[in-house]
């Protein structure tokens, strides 16, 4: 583009349904020690945060990836991103949608903007993707290459856990198994009195309330399983 060679690089976003944040900071991570991005071989010029304005609520998942974002990138990497808003063509009222990026504008992302990060509106077509990436280009002339914060981290220590978003994401995982250990004893406290064999026909309310009390109970348990798992990978995540 431009007579440039320009490489995107498409990483996931914080909120994938098929793995979790662990994973994809892990991924993250390991992509950038396989590239000799940790050896100084190569830089970025810059990052682009997609954000759908489909999104109208602002929730505490996206506070955490928000946060994560910032503690992964460093606040010097901050005046080479842009926010880029997409799916407009799926909103019938543009003016309810600016209210709502003003609001994260003065709200979650006002870290990032006050510190340089540029809101843009992407119209889904080529012209406005070029339009963004030279302007991710003309940044990276003005202000130099990007090094990301765990990028430097990592050089020094290859420990995940010991990077500023490796230690945001413990402290994370550690409030949710504590949440969850709290919620299970609570469960707990609320078992029912257990029909017999011939309760399911006798006592069907109860046996129904039984037996919702146990499903109850394994989703809190596998939950709770789940994140244990995840903190212990955290732990021994090296790259």
């Amino acid at each position: 583009m431009d007579g440039r060679q320009i490489l995107l690089i498409d990483t996931p976003g914080f909120d994938d349904d098929d793995r979790s944040d662990v994973q994809i900071l892990e991924d993250i991570a390991t992509w950038l020690a396989k590239r000799g991005y940790l050896k100084g071989s190569h830089q970025l010029d810059g990052l682009i945060l997609l954000h759908p304005v489909t999104m109208h609520r602002l929730g505490g998942n996206e506070r955490r990836r928000t946060r994560l974002l910032q503690n992964l990138l460093g606040q010097n990497a901050y005046k080479r991103i842009i926010i880029a808003t997409t799916m407009w063509e799926r909103i019938t009222d543009e003016k309810d949608v600016e209210m709502g990026l003003k609001g994260r504008e003065k709200d979650i992302w006002y870290d990032l903007v006050s510190k340089g990060a540029k809101i843009r509106k992407h119209n889904n077509n080529p012209d406005s993707a070029h339009k963004i990436i030279r302007e991710i280009v003309k940044l990276s002339e003005k202000h130099g290459k990007l090094e990301p914060l765990i990028q430097t981290e990592l050089a020094k220590d290859p420990r995940l856990v010991k990077t500023t978003a490796g230690k945001s994401m413990k402290r994370d995982l550690e409030a949710d198994i504590a949440r969850a250990k709290t919620m299970l004893m609570e469960h707990i406290a609320t078992k029912p009195q257990e029909p017999g064999k011939a309760g399911k026909y006798r006592h069907p309310k109860k046996w129904k309330e039984h037996k919702e009390w146990v499903e109850e109970k394994r989703e809190i348990e596998t939950r709770l399983a789940r994140l244990e798992a995840r903190l212990d990978k955290l732990d021994k995540v090296s790259c």
